[in-house]
């Protein structure tokens, strides 16, 4: 597997590192080399094109917002992909269309699918069905495996989860899909790199082939990216003045708080305390006393 990996730019890590590359540079960079395969998983979880668009849009234009973020430990390629999981995931949760079903219209896909490749309805393919009836903790990981081609251990990277959490998610995933296809004998084991998961691979890619933007299209999306990256800046900058207020107005609070404190405390002292001679008893005594000597 792995065939459709895309091949970095050697100066991609370094944009990201730095923090000297200019924005331009990082989008066209984003576009050209992640923006197929992104949008590619993006439509096999949701299902419909302007959401799909949307999702690898704002997928790439969080990546390059959060670029302070990124380590290079991960690779880039794994941290795009963890990004798009996040990204999809909030879609699909906010959108009871999406999770009634995955469907897409007849008429208004653009460019980046193949028309002639893909059903005009994922329900009127049986592996598709399956894969649609799947929760979403399951889903994600037989998309990323079998149609972005990660390996167990990348996907573990991607969705934060142990090797041994994958596997096990991935097994009972295809056993569920093959039983709803009727392809299984119930005797029968389906592991990781099984004819069953190969089988399953092609089918779903043949439907959403890998393929590329024209050059009118990459600088449309070129665009969209720009303008994601101009709205989530703002979005932060806006949270970033509103914990400010939050940390100024809770040590405010906490400053008054000792000060009542403070306060309440030195009036108990008072209260307890007898009270000090005052200077002005002190010559009375001695007033009293001088009298009285002959």
């Amino acid at each position: 597997m792995l065939i459709d990996r895309p091949k970095l730019d050697p100066d991609l890590e370094w944009m990201l590192q730095s923090g000297q590359a200019d924005d331009q540079a990082i989008i066209v960079t984003l576009v050209k080399e992640f923006y197929p395969t992104i949008f590619r998983f993006a439509l096999s979880l949701l299902g419909v094109y302007q959401e799909a668009r949307n999702a690898a849009v704002e997928s790439l234009a969080t990546a390059l917002v959060e670029s302070h973020r990124y380590s290079g430990m991960e690779g880039a390629h794994l941290w795009l992909f963890s990004i798009a999981a996040t990204v999809c995931s909030k879609a699909y949760k906010k959108s009871p269309k999406l999770q009634k079903g995955m469907t897409l219209p007849s008429q208004g896909v653009q460019s980046e699918v193949d028309q002639d490749a893909m059903p005009q309805s994922l329900h009127q393919a049986n592996y598709w069905s399956a894969i649609d009836s799947l929760p979403l903790d399951q889903r994600l990981p037989v998309l990323l495996r079998v149609v972005c081609e990660l390996s167990v251990a990348e996907i573990a990277v991607v969705l934060s989860e142990r090797e041994k959490t994958i596997t096990s998610q991935l097994q009972v995933s295809y056993r569920q899909i093959a039983a709803k296809n009727h392809t299984l004998d119930p005797s029968q084991k389906i592991s990781i790199d099984s004819g069953f998961e190969k089988t399953l691979s092609t089918s779903l890619q043949s439907d959403w082939p890998l393929t590329s933007s024209s050059a009118t299209e990459n600088e449309q999306i070129k665009a969209e990216v720009q303008t994601k990256v101009q709205v989530l800046r703002r979005k932060s900058q806006s949270r970033i003045r509103i914990q400010e207020i939050s940390v100024i107005g809770l040590v405010m609070v906490v400053v008054v708080v000792l000060v009542g404190i403070v306060n309440s405390l030195q009036s108990a002292q008072d209260d307890i305390l007898p009270p000090s001679p005052t200077s002005q008893q002190t010559p009375l005594l001695f007033q009293g006393n001088r009298t009285a000597i002959p």
